[in-house]
């Protein structure tokens, strides 16, 4: 059992970006399901982002944070394992960073939202650049 542990320990220290993103995600996932009818206030142009709030983009976060998690705490390397959970969570923080955008932009106002997922997005750009890197010196 303490093998097992010290196992886990291991890919913490490795991944523990990887680890804390995902929770962001499983986060961002909740914030959507907590504030209601949130896009609804998009104008026209913006419109395709009312679907944010959907149930099943919900359900696609929870099962890109989930994934992402799996990877990192086991350390997957196999078959595109690694290069599929940034692409996904890239594609989940971008996404939420234009939809909030455009949420700013039709409100006339300046949310905390954009900026964070901004942030998240590139934290997740510049820690697989980073882990990229560092696989190709050893």
């Amino acid at each position: 059992m303490k093998e097992k542990i010290d196992h886990f320990r291991r890919h913490y220290r490795r991944n523990y970006v990887w680890i804390w993103i995902s929770m962001a995600t499983y986060g961002l996932s909740y914030f959507t399901y907590t504030v209601p009818h949130g896009f609804d206030s998009l104008i026209s142009p913006f419109g395709i982002f009312r679907h944010l709030q959907d149930p099943t983009i919900m359900v696609v976060e929870i099962i890109i944070a989930t994934y992402s998690l799996i990877v990192s705490l086991w350390n997957l390397s196999q078959l595109w394992a690694k290069p599929l959970r940034s692409a996904s969570l890239m594609f989940v923080w971008v996404t939420f960073s234009i939809g909030l955008l455009a949420f700013d932009i039709s409100n006339r106002m300046f949310s905390l939202g954009l900026p964070l997922t901004i942030f998240m997005a590139a934290l997740v750009f510049e820690t697989s650049r980073i882990g990229n890197n560092r696989e190709r010196e050893k």
